[in-house]
């Protein structure tokens, strides 16, 4: 009877000693997975704030860009402008100097004319 219940001890001992080895063997598994849980969590918001840090630095660099190119569309419409207003200019100017050199030369043909018709005269 005092063997059995030794041995019986015994087989509670082990069976309690196994219990607390799987227990253990669980509960750093739990704690390993929890490790990795938050280290993860922590990873996706350094990831998170780099990414929204990215994205805040593209919309600035697009903004600028994009004010950059409405300068120089402001730019090239007032230069487009001011040639249409320089070009109106210098067409007026040759067309005054056309209408001078025509009536010019229509002074001398006429000068030419008389000329001609005064020799024809005397002849």
């Amino acid at each position: 009877n005092g063997e059995t219940h030794a041995s019986e001890q015994q087989e509670q001992e082990k069976k309690h000693a196994l219990e607390k080895k799987q227990w253990l063997a669980r509960k750093q598994d739990s704690e390993r997975q929890l490790k990795e849980a938050q280290s993860k969590a922590e990873q996706d918001m350094r990831n998170s704030v780099s990414e929204r840090d990215t994205l805040r630095n593209q919309k600035t660099s697009h903004l600028a860009n994009e004010a950059t190119l409405r300068t120089k569309i402001d730019e090239l419409q007032t230069e487009l402008s001011r040639n249409g207003e320089t070009h109106a200019s210098e067409q007026q100017e040759q067309e005054k100097k056309h209408a001078l050199e025509k009536k010019q030369w229509l002074a001398r043909k006429q000068d030419s004319e008389r000329q001609l018709k005064e020799a024809q005269s005397k002849a």
